[in-house]
């Protein structure tokens, strides 16, 4: 087997420190005055992250003490002075504070009001060191009042509305103006000079600015509860790059704004067929709404990969698929004739359009595909989430089932766009079973020939998938045996993990990143486990 020799061997050793500290205090009051309750806190919080990084290395010399099978002689001393080079990768030190107070009063159990202020401040922000964070909130308690006494179906109802305000601490710190050396030639003779960076970052707090109104209701003896909210949840401060009107380096800044708004509702039923056997049904139901409010002027930002282009723009969901409207597939060559769109392509580049190309629309209607005709191809954000449970218990045994799942999206399907960075003749068994192969065979699908052509690798709707999928989340039976005389307290139990999904998309993970691209990630794995605990 090869080994290097000892002068091409090198040593290399480095370490690193982390030092993370907190600091939390709170002092709370409480008071009763007869019918009426007050409760105040005030507190103060510290953070200190402290990171540093250093390394050397050297290489060994002839005659070296040096020894692959001596650990006392991997050290730095047994290198040859000339050839150590040292790294340090920095050191940083972040630090933040918060002041805190709430203030809560209750009268007769019924009518509940609360105020909170926060007060954070953090030093890796030179512009805007701190910001004040209110909130508000009124609930009351209807249960309570006389009139609701005599509806004996109704065991709790609360009504409750709030504002308040949360920071995001997560925003990076501006970035480092720098010069860079350069140089050019003026009459014939070399000239050295630099170029400065012309970008001037602006960062500070983003924050988000939320409005909830919400219901708790317990009925029927609590066997049935339910729990609805709407909330309207505005971003400010969005941190976005904003280009110049001279340059092409963007500054980022605080100057952006996202909107969320949606309804959540959770329900459980609670009941038994007898005193041995009970269960419990639950679910939940969410929508949310998403688009963007403000990009300081801008029209749009450009974001996502170059061959599919992802975009912010006011009145559209964060991060929208734009590209091009497939209409249908050329089914034979008097289609593409008849077609201007065709025509011009094939004008332009003979055999550009072929049967079994995509037909694409032709939004401005000038006969010719452009940039001018890409259209908003659909979110990445779901628009809905579910999710419920269900739990039988008899005697000994239990039994549980959980499902969820979401709607409303659209991803990236990267496995099928593999071939803009392959040159084989593999394809993914749907496009294999679906293609085009004569006329009347899809409407759908290019065919294989079409597959690798520019004409269809424009970023399209061909691309992205229904994002809607259902998961079977968790199942388990479970069995408990209870001590007797010497067999101490057991369970046995048989769970199954993630046993099933259902899914529109053919990408490997159904559950993608916020952006929407499916990466190729490793599939989440179905895991089935048989337990045995005891107790003693």
């Amino acid at each position: 087997a090869y080994q290097r020799t000892l002068v091409q061997s090198s040593i290399t050793r480095s370490n690193v420190l982390e030092e993370n500290y907190t600091f939390d205090n709170t002092l709370t009051y409480t008071k009763t005055y007869g019918d009426h309750d007050i409760t105040a806190m005030g507190g103060f919080s510290f953070r200190d992250e402290r990171y540093n990084f250093f390394s050397a290395k050297g290489y060994f010399y002839d005659g070296s003490p040096f020894s692959r099978d001596v650990k006392q002689s991997w050290y730095l001393e047994n290198t040859t002075l000339s050839t150590r080079e040292a790294g340090d990768g920095g050191a940083t030190r972040v630090y933040s504070r918060s002041y805190f107070g709430r203030l809560q009063y209750k009268f007769m159990n019924k009518y509940i009001a609360y105020a909170t202020v926060r007060n954070e401040a953090a030093n890796k922000y030179n512009q805007q060191r701190d910001i004040t964070l209110p909130s508000v909130g009124l609930a009351l308690v209807v249960s309570q009042e006389d009139f609701m006494k005599s509806i004996s179906s109704i065991n709790f109802l609360k009504l409750r509305a709030g504002w308040g305000r949360l920071a995001n601490g997560n925003v990076p710190t501006a970035r480092l103006q720098s010069a860079q050396s350069t140089w050019s030639v003026f009459n014939d003779a070399r000239v050295d000079g630099f170029y400065f960076s012309t970008f001037q970052d602006d960062l500070s707090w983003e924050f988000n600015e939320e409005l909830n109104v919400g219901m708790n209701l317990e009925m029927l003896n609590r066997r049935l509860s339910i729990d609805v909210d709407y909330f309207v949840k505005n971003t400010k401060n969005l941190a976005i790059p904003v280009f110049p009107q001279v340059g092409s380096e963007p500054s980022y800044k605080n100057v952006g704004s996202m909107r969320n708004k949606g309804i959540e509702i959770t329900a459980t039923w609670r009941g038994k067929f007898n005193k041995d056997f009970g269960y419990t049904v639950s679910g939940n139901f969410s929508t949310i709404k998403n688009k963007v409010t403000d990009l300081s002027g801008q029209a749009f930002l450009n974001r996502g990969m170059a061959e599919f282009q992802q975009r912010l723009t006011v009145g559209q969901p964060f991060d929208v698929f734009y590209g091009w409207d497939i209409i249908g597939v050329y089914q034979n060559q008097g289609e593409v004739d008849k077609d201007p769109v065709a025509v011009a392509a094939n004008t332009a580049g003979a055999g550009t359009v072929k049967p079994g190309y995509f037909k694409f629309r032709d939004v401005n209607g000038d006969g010719v595909l452009d940039a001018n005709d890409r259209v908003y191809l659909g979110s990445p954000a779901p628009t809905y989430y579910y999710g419920g449970s269900i739990a039988l218990d008899y005697k000994n045994f239990d039994f549980s089932v959980r499902i969820y799942g979401q709607g409303g999206n659209i991803i990236l399907n990267r496995n099928r766009a593999e071939v803009f960075r392959t040159s084989g003749r593999n394809i993914d068994a749907q496009l294999a079973e679906n293609r085009w192969h004569g006329e009347g065979t899809s409407n759908s699908y290019p065919s294989s020939e079409g597959y690798r052509t520019s004409w269809n690798q424009r970023n399209s709707r061909f691309w992205l998938e229904d994002g809607k999928f259902f998961r079977l989340q968790n199942v388990q039976l479970g069995y408990n045996l209870k001590k007797q005389n010497k067999i101490p307290e057991m369970r046995f139990s048989l769970t199954a993990d993630r046993p099933y999904v259902w899914s529109k998309s053919k990408s490997t993970n159904v559950e993608v990143g916020f952006d929407g691209v499916d990466l190729d990630t490793y599939p989440t794995p179905s895991v089935f486990t048989l337990g045995w605990s005891v107790k003693f």
